[in-house]
């Protein structure tokens, strides 16, 4: 337990120390660690933990990444995993910290933040392909709740996501419940 729990931590500070841009950024890495190098978990086990993190309060690497390693081995795995995650961004945000005054103005800098911003957007990108078949699914009903998430965003972005996240889950249900009474039916 105490070597899968390392391993846990190890896998965790290498998702924390190379993947900019938040928890979405990271969901692509964490499903390659874990599902396809490591084979600790599937891909419908961590879909699902996906979902649950993100409607859980606080930040979704953390919570990923926490409930990932209690999945794996147990609370020393989630505590393994959230101080992995947690530790190289402490780290950053000290030296930042200290030195940001002196290169706030450089050139370099700014084109560096530039540089990650924009390969976060195609992270995130990948993210949605590689979770749409998962999340949304082959169904006609899936696509057209996606499209109506994604303009409802469009149209009003100051709605708190948790409205949307409520929604899709009251719909789901009904949705389901009708499909559960057409199954019986027949």
């Amino acid at each position: 337990m105490l070597n899968q729990s390392l391993k846990v931590f190890l896998i965790s500070l290498k998702i924390g120390a190379f993947t900019f841009g938040g928890g979405y950024a990271m969901i692509p890495v964490f499903q390659n660690e874990y599902c396809t190098k490591r084979k600790l978990i599937d891909e419908n086990e961590i879909t699902d933990l996906f979902a649950l993190a993100q409607s859980l309060p606080g930040v979704l690497a953390v919570n990923s990444s926490m409930l990932i390693g209690y999945k794996v081995t147990g609370l020393a795995g989630a505590f393994a995993a959230a101080l992995g995650i947690i530790l190289p961004s402490l780290a950053a945000m000290c030296a930042v910290a200290l030195l940001y005054t002196n290169f706030i103005d450089n050139a370099y800098v700014a084109g560096a933040l530039r540089g990650m911003s924009a390969a976060v957007v195609a992270l995130l990108l990948t993210t949605v392909l590689n979770l749409r078949k998962r999340a949304v699914g082959e169904g006609f009903i899936g696509w057209i709740m996606a499209g109506v998430t994604l303009a409802v965003c469009i149209l009003f972005p100051s709605l708190n996501f948790i409205w949307l996240i409520i929604s899709g889950a009251i719909i789901g249900l009904i949705i389901m419940s009708i499909q559960k009474r057409r199954d019986i039916n027949d």
